[in-house]
């Protein structure tokens, strides 16, 4: 494990049921996240203490001196702590850790020149610093709830359905442009996947429809479909906003959005959480 320090927890720590984090089938971690703490990443990354809590400020400073904690590591950054030491406008030469020996802050086309950054991280702390938008933790959680349509994915997104509406009377499946984020899975599946998930964890029989109307939904119904429906895509009266406890989306990325902006709730579910979790884990190799 890493070494103990500052940024990380005590490895006996115990969670909210009463086990400690150790325990479980969660490996250990292959890159250290520095991040800016919310509730899913406290759930992917209990063993680690987040740079940043919830509505705290960043700062280019705190966030070099989290990846200097590191020696010998690969770090991987959340959009904030990327973003904030890539901004030429809030990095001052002062926020370098001075081993780096920088005389001037590194510019790249008016931002700041990461490459440079992670070149002298890599000298002098052999850490390897990602230098790239696309490699932070946002972005790698991302591609994975976009691009994996599997059975795992689709229990985990009926785990959030029974949480945030746990009356569930019956299930409707928008057919229409239900494979639009299918990849790699076969699209001709996709609806018989569906319906046997919606039997086995919500245990109901589903009705298959193209799309549905504000006004033809009752209380206990349950509506899955892909975000580029008519129904969520280019109604007047979009139902997941309307109607966010009875309508679950996919990819899975816009289902935890869309939970955030009209529940005001971050809801993840165990299976997503050990799904995703598994990017950031060392492999059996």
């Amino acid at each position: 494990m890493y070494e103990m320090n500052r940024f990380q927890r005590d490895p006996d720590h115990k969670d909210s049921t009463g086990g400690t984090e150790e325990q479980g089938e969660r490996r250990e971690l292959a890159v250290v996240p520095i991040f800016r703490s919310n509730d899913l990443y406290a759930k992917l990354f209990p063993e680690i203490t987040p740079v940043f809590e919830k509505g705290e400020e960043p700062t280019a400073k705190k966030v070099f001196e989290a990846i200097k904690q590191f020696p010998g590591k690969e770090v991987v950054l959340d959009d904030t702590c990327y973003k904030i030491i890539k901004s030429k406008s809030k990095v001052s030469l002062e926020d370098f850790p001075i081993e780096l020996e920088i005389k001037e802050v590194p510019n790249m086309r008016g931002e700041v020149d990461l490459k440079v950054v992670g070149q002298l991280f890599k000298e002098k702390f052999d850490i390897s610093l990602p230098t790239d938008i696309h490699q932070t933790i946002d972005r790698k959680i991302a591609k994975e709830m976009n691009s994996n349509f599997s059975i795992e994915q689709v229990k985990g997104l009926f785990e959030i359905a029974k949480q945030k509406n746990p009356n569930i009377k019956q299930v409707y499946i928008l057919s229409d442009n239900i494979t639009d984020h299918v990849v790699p899975f076969p699209k001709e599946e996709v609806i018989d996947l569906l319906k046997e998930q919606v039997q086995a964890e919500l245990h109901v029989e589903p009705t298959i429809i193209p799309t549905i109307t504000l006004e033809e939904i009752k209380e206990g119904d349950l509506i899955i479909a892909d975000r580029h429906n008519h129904a969520i895509a280019f109604s007047d009266n979009k139902i997941n906003e309307l109607l966010p406890r009875q309508v679950s989306i996919l990819p899975l990325e816009s289902e935890l959005f869309n939970n955030q902006q009209f529940l005001n709730e971050e809801i993840q579910g165990d299976i997503l959480v050990k799904s995703l979790r598994k990017v950031f884990e060392k492999s059996d190799e």
